[in-house]
């Protein structure tokens, strides 16, 4: 569960799934990602899972990332979870 001390609030640009994380007792809203309506430097840490890759240009994308760095406050924290199919695969050698 989450730590009952932790205050939290989500958003989505889709009103369907918002009503559904409502009715599970999340405080959520629906707001674009490209324009969140909070105050800069207010959050000690933001979360996106699979929103950035939806974006249509490299410049939206940008544009979603500094938006999230806006509203975290500096030597904060952000976990940024995206994929894309059309990317070749990559070996990663983390030993080296």
């Amino acid at each position: 569960g989450v730590n009952p001390c932790v205050s939290t609030i989500g958003s989505d640009i889709c009103p369907e799934l918002v009503s559904i994380a409502r009715t599970r007792g999340h405080e959520v809203a629906v707001f674009d990602c490209l324009n969140l309506p909070y105050r800069s430097n207010v959050f000690d840490a933001a979360i996106c899972i699979a929103v950035v890759h939806h974006l249509s240009t490299e410049e939206r994308r940008l544009a979603a990332l500094r938006e999230l760095v806006r509203i975290v406050r500096p030597g904060g924290m952000m976990l940024v979870y995206v994929w894309a199919m059309e990317q070749e695969r990559k070996k990663v050698c983390l030993n080296s």
